[in-house]
Order: C-alpha cells, then structure tokens, then sequence
C-alpha cells in the first residue's frame, strides 16, 4: 500500500526509528522519494483491510475487542518508540486484519494532524452503527467505551486498559451500567404504563359502543310506538298507500328501461353486421411482428469452471458479490488450498461487471495479468479469470 504526499515531515527521527524498528501492531513502513513527493510504503502482504475482513457483516463482540485490544497495545508501545498518538490514523481504510493471526495492524502517518482523543470518540461514534446490535455484551462494550471516550481530560489509553481488564473505570467517570440499567428499567415502567392506558381505552370503546347500539334500538321502538300512538289512522293509512303507489311507479319505470335497453341492443347489432360487411369489402393489411434478439456481447455473469478439481460454476447475483474459500462469508465458496478465505470481489454497476482482488495470497489473473489489491477491472465476455490455481471463463 503506497500513501504519496508532499506535506513537510517536522520530526524526522519518527522516520528513522519507524524504518529501523518494527512497532507492534503498526504496519512496517518504508519511505521512497520520487519526483519531489514522499511516498510511504506499508507492507499489506498477509493481510486485509477491515471492511473487506467483514465482508459486509457487523463487528461482532470478538472482533471488537480484537480491535480495542489492538489499539490498546499500540498506545502502549508508541511511547517507547518516541511516536505520538495523534499521528496514528483510525481510517477505516487504513485499519487492516492479519490473516494468519486474526490481529489488527493499524498506520502511522508521520504527516497526520489532529487530536487522537477526538479522533478516537469519532471512530467509536462510526462503530457504534456498525457492531452486531444482535449480541447484547458488544453493544455494552461499544457504548461503555464510548461514553469513556467522550468525558475531558482522560486518557484513551487509561480507557482501553481498563476496559480490557473488565474491571470498573475509575471513579471521576460515571459507570454506565447502572446507568443503562436506570434507562431500560424506565422504558420497561413507561411501556407498561401505555399498554394499561390502551387497554383501558378499549375497554371503554367497546362500551360506549354497545351501550350506542342499545339506545338506538331503544330510540327506534320509542319512535315506533309514538308514531302507532299519537298518528292518526287515517294519515298511517294514506302514507301506506303512498308508499304501495310509489311501489307501482318504480315498477312502470322499470319495465320501460327495459324496453330502451332492448331498442338500444337492436341498434347495435344492426350497426355491427353493417361493419362485417364493410370489413369484408376492404383489402386487409398484414403486420409482422418483430422478434427482439438480446445483445450477444452482454455478459449473464456465468463463471464457467476450467480446472481439474470439480470445482462448480458460478452464478454472480446481486450487486456485491465475494469469493472466497469461507463458506460464512463468501457468496461463492472454492474448496482449493490455492484460495484465500475472502479472495476476490465481483461488482454489478449498470449492467457491467468489474472484478477486483482482495489481498490474496495466491492472487487474482484476469487474461493472465495479475491484479492489484483493490483496483477493479472490467469484465468482458469470455474473459478468462484464475483464482489463484483454478481457472474460470466469464459468460
């Protein structure tokens, strides 16, 4: 991995003990000088960047102590190597995992500003959307280290070690399980306290309800009885009979649309043998149809295997697809010793697909040519495509 600057270096006995001595967990590091720019070299080999170590799963508990254990570590030793920690980068892309180890190494960049406690508390605020909120005792790390991170006058490192030991912080910071505790037993009290304010109010809907339907068929008997009561038969009988004749007139209406509908039927039939027989007498027009052929050259994002080990094709789906020889992370798995755990990633972008690799060990071809690490590549039709030892066609 090679970072090119031109940014002036204040202390140049960082350069001198970070090229002569190997710190733990850092990245080891060379420095090239060409055309007038400084170009940092960090030895990536074995390894891989964080988010391609995930591929695309959240930072589960042992993870994230892998990390905070890690990061303790290096605070520890930077002292003695005459390194400052504000130097130290918390760049996603500059974080990578040791495959044989399952480490993390983190950069030194002797060019970096800033301050590395408000760097930190940013970094811890990023991971706090990215850990597995799935497993209760990561989220109660995160958040425990978190809140650490954001009280003044402390030390990151004093943090990490403490929380490393799971022993309680010191007693000017405030312990946040308690805390938590406080804030769920409130939520839980608050929840309850709504679900008997609903229950409640549809105790009393259901009531009110039969209660309006009681006195609506109350309301209509009375209306009923009054009306037998107080009207005089012979208005009752009047309105009987206007009812009776209204009856009547709605039936007359009735036979006589009927009797228009039929007229209207017999227009129209009439006005359809017309049409046949004008259809008959015109000349009739062919159409073809036309096939749609799909375009020979697009890719259907087969990979057709041409090896010796049975290894299966592959069907690339979805916008973000790895392969790889870990079966949990990988969407194609190869069985081979030549495949790394998380080997290469396939990207679908408007209908065009693009291949990088991910720090193989054994490395990615694509026409014979060897692919660096995180530069993508078209995918053409009939490409030929080598996982380390087993070759691939693309269709």
């Amino acid at each position: 991995m090679c970072i090119e600057t031109t940014k002036d270096i204040v202390q140049s006995h960082e350069l001198i003990l970070l090229q002569k001595y190997q710190v733990p967990q850092l990245l080891d590091m060379q420095i090239v000088i060409q055309d007038g720019k400084m170009q940092y070299w960090f030895e990536v080999t074995g390894k891989q960047q964080l988010a391609d170590y995930l591929g695309g799963k959240p930072i589960g508990m042992e993870m994230l102590r892998t990390i905070l254990f890690s990061l303790e570590q290096v605070c520890e030793k930077m002292p003695e190597f005459l390194l400052k920690e504000d130097r130290l980068s918390l760049q996603k892309e500059l974080i990578y995992v040791d495959l044989a180890d399952k480490t993390v190494h983190f950069t030194y960049l002797p060019f970096e500003d800033g301050c590395f406690p408000e760097k930190f508390q940013a970094w811890m605020a990023e991971t706090l959307k990215e850990i597995n909120h799935q497993e209760q005792a990561c989220v109660e790390l995160a958040y425990q280290v978190y809140e650490a991170s954001i009280n003044e006058n402390i030390s990151i490192h004093q943090v990490l070690r403490e929380v490393m030991k799971n022993n309680v912080l010191k007693p000017e910071i405030p312990i946040f399980e308690t805390v938590e505790k406080e804030k769920k037993a409130e939520f839980l009290q608050r929840d309850l306290q709504e679900e008997q304010v609903l229950s409640q109010k549809k105790k009393i809907g259901t009531f009110l309800a039969d209660a309006i339907a009681e006195k609506k068929e109350e309301i209509q008997w009375e209306i009923k009885e009054y009306f037998q009561s107080r009207v005089p038969s012979s208005i009752r009988n009047y309105l009987k009979s206007n009812e009776s004749q209204k009856a009547k007139e709605s039936t007359i209406l009735s036979r006589l649309s009927r009797k228009k509908s039929g007229e209207k039927e017999k227009k129209t039939q009439k006005e359809k043998q017309k049409k046949k027989k004008t259809s008959k007498e015109m000349p009739i027009e062919m159409y073809h149809t036309q096939k749609l052929y799909k375009n020979k050259d697009q890719p259907e994002g087969k990979m057709v295997y041409q090896g010796e080990n049975q290894c299966e094709d592959i069907w690339i789906q979805g916008v973000e697809f790895f392969i790889g020889r870990n079966s949990g992370q990988a969407d194609a798995n190869i069985k081979t010793e030549s495949i790394s755990r998380l080997h290469a990633r396939i990207l679908k972008k408007e209908g065009e697909y693009y291949i990088e690799d991910l720090n193989s060990t054994n490395g990615t071809y694509l026409n014979g040519e060897k692919l660096e690490y995180h530069k993508s590549e078209k995918l053409n039709k009939n490409d030929m495509v080598q996982f380390g030892a087993e070759a691939y066609v693309f269709y």
